[in-house]
């Protein structure tokens, strides 16, 4: 993978988004899973390609969930994230999606996903031991701040504590390869159509619960099972001063990459 292709860059007059979303309850999962798969996603992927407001459209589908063993045994809460590019002058949460292509966007949602949450983030690249690989496996892990956790709280134990360690125990880890951290900046209001959650009304708001979102690639799922089962690395994550955590192993799939 060279050092343009590298995932997480983020470049000068972009800004990086994360959004993660539910199937809808109107169908089976089977039948979202599917509809997504087959046509939404071939329609953002060819929608992304045309536009010149996303330089990268990543989606990632959560396969496992984090465990109190320090496994991913657990079926996952979440479903499916995507990571978008986009360029920062765009004037509200909607505007890269092409006027255009709106309307049937939205009433495509009512077919697979709803409940969107969608975060525009700062990243920071914690560590980076790239060095020509092209295939990895990436791990995904949300924090949130809670009622008695508040977010000021959460952030300064997480700045002050959580990435100290953390970059200590990622220089010891056998096959990592990369970390980013991404600072939940603002969210994106949504509204709803047939489901909450499957429009963006362009508005944005603090955000509701995420304060930050990890992002972790690995040679191989053994490398990243030592890691993450490792009791110091386990503690560090489940730290109640940083709130709350999930933690997920994703399958991510490019669908536009413009570098």
């Amino acid at each position: 993978m060279s050092a343009s292709q590298q995932p997480g860059l983020k470049p000068d007059g972009m800004i990086k988004a994360i959004n993660r979303f539910d199937p809808v309850r109107a169908r089976s999962f089977e039948e979202a899973e599917r509809h997504y798969l087959e046509i939404h996603h071939a329609f953002a992927r060819a929608m992304h390609r045309a536009s010149d407001a996303v330089l990268q459209y990543v989606p990632n589908r959560a396969l496992a969930q984090y465990d109190v063993n320090g496994g991913f045994d657990q079926d996952p809460e979440a479903w499916r994230y995507v990571f978008h590019l986009r360029r920062e002058d765009l004037p509200d949460a909607q505007s890269f999606i092409p006027e255009g292509d709106r309307q049937a966007i939205w009433a495509d949602h009512t077919n697979c996903l709803r409940n969107i949450r969608a975060l525009e983030v700062a990243p920071e690249v914690l560590a980076d031991k790239c060095t020509g690989q092209m295939v990895f496996v990436k791990y995904v892990f949300e924090y949130h701040f809670t009622a008695d956790v508040p977010a000021a709280t959460a952030e300064a134990a997480y700045q002050e504590e959580h990435l100290p360690r953390l970059r200590a125990l990622l220089g010891e880890a056998f096959g990592f390869r990369k970390c980013i951290t991404n600072k939940a900046l603002r969210q994106a209001v949504t509204a709803p159509l047939a489901e909450e959650g499957q429009i963006l009304t362009g508005d944005y708001i603090d955000p509701e619960s995420v304060y930050r979102i990890e992002e972790y690639w690995f040679d191989n799922a053994a490398w990243g099972a030592d890691f993450f089962g490792d009791p110091r690395v386990r503690d560090l994550l489940r730290a109640p001063e940083r709130g709350r955590m999930e933690g997920y192993l994703v399958e991510e799939k490019c669908g536009v990459d413009k570098f």
